[in-house]
């Protein structure tokens, strides 16, 4: 068990629920099921806010002001809240929110396989093997570097880092530097190395299409094979056949994430190139709805057997 949470976790056994990953969506998710009476333990490979703490550079800022770092039944109450949280505060937070909640957390506890047989689950660690009715994934997300093929061409005296490898300028030699990607991730690097006196240049892919809010992803491709857009939409509408609230629409569709502003909808934007078999998507979704509460709502209602659409059909919206 973590030190500093003083529920006792056992290190294997029967369990109602386990929650997997002690970042702030596996402590938010404890923090509610000790609200409810849930027995349950959570499981992390490494320690609480491990991802924040290991896998992330060292001056990473926040995006919200503290005012806005909350989770469920803790808020920040310091006294910058119009400031924004670098990485040490927000592992503190996180740490004195897991003893608050006495979030019963066994941390260097890696999940190696998951299996469902019955109407149980078999979760298999490196300490041991548990059986659950009930479990919850809460691993986080890009915690595996996407490093594109193109990388293998760069000649071997020039240094490469991707972001989750990257910690401080002090990794990096004399001399220029390009950064690839202009999200917030990057810039934020961009600005650090700049300061640190290196040359800088930042390369990207701009787009400019009408945004009220929401976000948008542009992925690419190529075609193994002659194909026609229609090819392809048959292949991608037949994928998402049964999934309710995701939308396959072709390059004559409206862009702009307007088309999905209050609804739970991932718009799927389809459109090929044949003189190059090009292949791009673009995708669309409401960062307050479905990337936040609505997702939320959705997973609940497939938890516990309800229609994956309840309550999802008209979600309130302001502003």
């Amino acid at each position: 068990m973590s030190q500093g949470n003083k529920n006792s976790a056992r290190l294997a056994g029967a369990i109602d629920t386990i929650v997997i990953g002690a970042g702030h969506a596996g402590l938010s998710a404890s923090h509610m099921l000790t609200e409810h009476g849930v027995q349950h333990v959570v499981l992390e490979r490494g320690e609480i806010a491990n991802t924040w703490r290991n896998e992330r550079w060292d001056s990473l800022k926040l995006l919200t002001p503290n005012w806005q770092t909350r989770l469920p039944g803790y808020y920040y109450a310091g006294e910058n809240p119009d400031d924004y949280m670098g990485m040490s505060e927000l592992v503190q937070f996180m740490q004195d929110y897991a003893e608050y909640s006495r979030t019963p957390v066994l941390t260097n506890t890696n999940v190696t396989s998951v299996r469902k047989k019955g109407d149980v689950y078999y979760v298999t660690t490196a300490r041991g093997a548990w059986v659950a009715k009930a479990v919850v994934v809460a691993s986080g997300a890009c915690n595996i570097p996407s490093v594109p093929a193109v990388a293998g061409d760069i000649p071997e005296q020039i240094t490469q880092l991707n972001g989750h490898d990257y910690r401080s300028p002090e990794q990096i030699a004399p001399g220029g530097v390009l950064v690839v990607g202009a999200s917030a991730s990057g810039m934020q690097i961009a600005d650090e190395l700049l300061q640190a006196g290196h040359e800088v240049k930042v390369t990207f892919t701009s787009q400019v299409v009408p945004v009220c809010r929401g976000i948008m992803s542009t992925l690419y491709g190529t075609l193994a094979e002659d194909q026609t857009e229609d090819d392809v939409l048959e292949i991608f509408r037949a994928f998402y056949a049964d999934d309710v609230f995701v939308r396959v629409l072709g390059s004559t569709a409206p862009v702009g994430s307007s088309h999905v502003r209050g609804t739970n909808y991932c718009n799927l934007v389809v459109s090929v190139d044949p003189r190059l078999r090009r292949l791009r998507i673009v995708s669309y979704i409401d960062n307050l709805v479905k990337g936040q509460a609505g997702s939320a709502l959705q997973n609940m209602n497939l938890l516990f057997g309800f229609a994956e659409n309840a309550g999802l059909d008209r979600p309130g919206m302001y502003p």
